[in-house]
């Protein structure tokens, strides 16, 4: 019988942290994906059933991540922490989809967003590595 959990790849607690990036996403010739992304981001932001979707698909992978992480962890399914650290690694996805499709409505390009999303997704994946006991905290 086939899983339902979304197709996550699998933790090697030896390999190091869940949150390290692993790939780069390339895009063939930088007009025709600027003109994609602009095509694919205005159909997205002007249906409001594609946007519910994304927000079911995102509370289905939140789970199925949980799930997976209390698997390997070898914690109790109900336990809150493997439900905590995917909505935090979800919620940093969600984040920079969101920051790409405001980019996107600004007028910026895929030259432009890649190096972008790299530093603010390092930024975003550093906050949590480190934890949030000093986030917003004066110094």
């Amino acid at each position: 019988m086939r899983s339902s959990r979304a197709p996550f790849p699998r933790w090697n607690r030896a390999t190091g942290s869940i949150g390290r990036p692993r790939g780069v996403f390339a895009m063939q010739s930088a007009t025709d994906a600027t003109e994609r992304l602009r095509t694919i981001n205005r159909v997205i932001t002007e249906s409001p059933a594609l946007l519910a979707r994304e927000r079911q698909v995102f509370a289905q992978y939140t789970e199925s991540l949980a799930a997976l992480l209390a698997e390997e962890s070898g914690v109790d399914p109900d336990d809150v922490e493997p439900h905590v650290v995917a909505s935090a690694l979800l919620g940093v996805h969600r984040s920079l989809i969101e920051y790409v499709r405001r980019r996107v409505a600004a007028g910026a390009g895929v030259p432009e967003l890649g190096p972008e999303l790299r530093r603010h997704g390092e930024r975003a994946l550093a906050l949590l590595e480190r934890g949030l006991a000093e986030y917003g905290i004066e110094r």
